[in-house]
């Protein structure tokens, strides 16, 4: 459901009128749920939430006379002064709890033994805890801690990419002769990274992300523990309100950049989107939560 209200305006928006009140309203819902989701927010952002959350209310109110406001309403009034005692909220989410008490559920089910179900619980899941702890899933993975994995490389040197002179820049170090593998995709502490997805590189003055596209994925000298990435600086525009996602366009000549992914401003891939039926040249991102630098 959290993935259909993030792209549905990208799939109907285009067919609704920018001054429709209800779509206002719908829009507002959805700057509420990224700050809500962040893992990181500001205080300055914790304000805007107080705000969204006084107008949808009212609005809503306006809009729908006859229905009443329900309780998980009356708690989203609760939600800013509570990040600003206990954090980001997403901290706090049950959603891993709920996951695992499923697993006991589905397991329960399973066993169709009643006699002494917590024990005959408990004892499968501590054998089964013992079990992963021991094996490890490849590369440097572990069931503690997901690692990075890596799909086919192709192995060359830095002089036969078409990247060696930005890459130099990077990294004086390098020369022609430096060993270099490059990847299709890469999972990176169980976050899959592929050519051509986009990621938000840098964070500008403003607070405005700035993004770029995926073209190579590479580790120098077979050092696997720090991937970095060849991308296509895209040009922000702007954020849409009518679309709740950011406007970009790719720059004409293309600026490539070498990126390190643990200097990346969100490690999250993203995906470029035209909104459907609407004729543009331009695509847009949109972004699972807001991510907040400013105090």
């Amino acid at each position: 459901m959290w993935c259909l209200a993030r792209n549905l305006p990208l799939l109907i928006g285009g067919l609704i009128p920018d001054d429709d009140d209800h779509w206002s309203l719908f829009c507002n819902f959805l700057e509420i749920v990224r700050i809500i989701f962040a893992p990181t927010v500001s205080r300055n952002q914790i304000a805007y939430l107080q705000v969204l959350i006084q107008n949808h209310h009212e609005t809503f109110k306006e809009l729908y006379p006859d229905c009443p406001i329900t309780p998980k309403m009356h708690y989203m009034i609760h939600m800013p002064r509570t990040m600003l005692s206990m954090g980001p909220l997403v901290r706090s989410w049950c959603m891993r709890f709920e996951a695992k008490h499923h697993e006991f559920k589905r397991l329960a089910a399973h066993l169709g033994n009643y006699t002494n179900l917590p024990y005959s619980l408990a004892k499968r899941h501590q054998e089964g805890f013992c079990y992963r702890l021991q094996t490890t899933e490849g590369s440097l993975s572990s069931f503690i801690v997901k690692g990075i994995e890596t799909g086919p490389g192709h192995h060359c040197h830095a002089g036969d990419v078409d990247y060696q002179g930005i890459l130099m820049r990077d990294d004086p170090a390098v020369t022609n002769d430096t060993p270099l593998t490059e990847f299709k995709r890469v999972s990176v502490l169980g976050t899959n990274y592929k050519v051509g997805c986009t990621l938000q590189i840098v964070t500008d003055q403003y607070d405005n992300p700035v993004f770029g596209q995926v073209m190579k994925i590479f580790l120098l000298n077979k050092n696997i523990n720090d991937i970095f990435f060849v991308v296509s600086k895209l040009n922000t525009i702007g954020f849409s309100m009518h679309y709740q996602s950011f406007e970009v366009q790719v720059t004409h000549p293309r600026q490539k950049l070498i990126i390190h992914h643990k200097n990346l401003s969100s490690f999250l891939p993203l995906n470029q989107v035209k909104p459907f039926g609407v004729l543009t040249r331009n695509k847009y991102v949109v972004q699972r939560f807001d991510i907040g630098t400013n105090n």
